[in-house]
């Protein structure tokens, strides 16, 4: 929501921006009992994704987390993506994050703006069925809008041993090779419920670099990684 003048960005503030769907999601106000505002600002994320593309007239677009490097240029990722989809990176069984997005589908985008504003409605419900009764964040419910909806989607590969030679980093190899947010000493941080970490734990593959690139040597194999997801925020260190 700040004023920002840029002459090679194009900047939307969010004041600019209003819709029935905006609207909705802060009448719910799903997070209002909650102090940490980063739950409502990555919920309402979604909404206002969709909303900023409609206001510069663009039908795809790249999106991921203001602490990830990438590697890898869109040219050389194409065949990584489902044309017409909403391509995403999976955690683990339960959240889809935004460690690397490529969204292609702008009816598909609105579409899951509809059904979060569903879910919420009968927030308690989902809260139950899905997250033991807990509240739910946004990666939880990009995950049930996916289970209710696959056709809306493409989950990004980030194990190797697919046939892909390039790999997306969900947050997992990030927290491996830099630890985690202000956690001393948590290099080689391993988190047994992601699909990376419990990989990691069985295979004991690593990380490494060339040519300042990350890639992963598994079963006699290379494969790139198209991101970094650093999550311990020390991003100069891997630029």
């Amino acid at each position: 929501d700040y004023q920002l003048e840029r002459n090679d960005i194009v900047h939307i503030n969010i004041n600019d921006l209003n819709s029935n769907h905006l609207n909705e999601i802060k009448e719910i106000n799903y997070f209002r009992n909650e102090k940490n505002l980063l739950w409502e600002t990555s919920l309402y994320r979604i909404f206002y994704l969709y909303e900023a593309a409609k206001y510069i007239n663009i039908n795809r677009f790249i999106h991921f987390d203001c602490d990830v490097v990438i590697y890898k240029s869109f040219d050389e990722l194409t065949n990584q993506f489902d044309r017409g989809k909403i391509n995403i990176t999976p955690l683990n069984e339960l959240f889809l994050n935004f460690s690397y997005s490529f969204f292609d589908n702008m009816q598909y985008l609105e579409l899951v703006c509809v059904e979060i504003l569903k879910i919420l409605k009968n927030s308690t419900f989902y809260e139950n069925k899905y997250y033991k009764g807990k509240k739910l964040n946004e990666m939880i419910l990009m995950n049930i809008a996916y289970i209710k909806n696959p056709e809306f989607f493409k989950l990004l590969e980030v194990l190797p041993g697919s046939d892909n030679d390039v790999i997306f980093d969900p947050g997992s190899y990030g927290q491996y090779i830099g630890g985690t947010h202000n956690k001393r000493f948590s290099k080689n941080f391993i988190n047994i419920d992601h699909y990376v970490g419990r990989e990691i734990l069985k295979d004991g593959f690593k990380v490494s670099f060339e040519n300042k690139k990350p890639f992963i040597n598994h079963s006699k194999q290379i494969f790139e990684l198209a991101n970094l997801h650093v999550h311990s925020k020390n991003l100069h260190k891997y630029v």
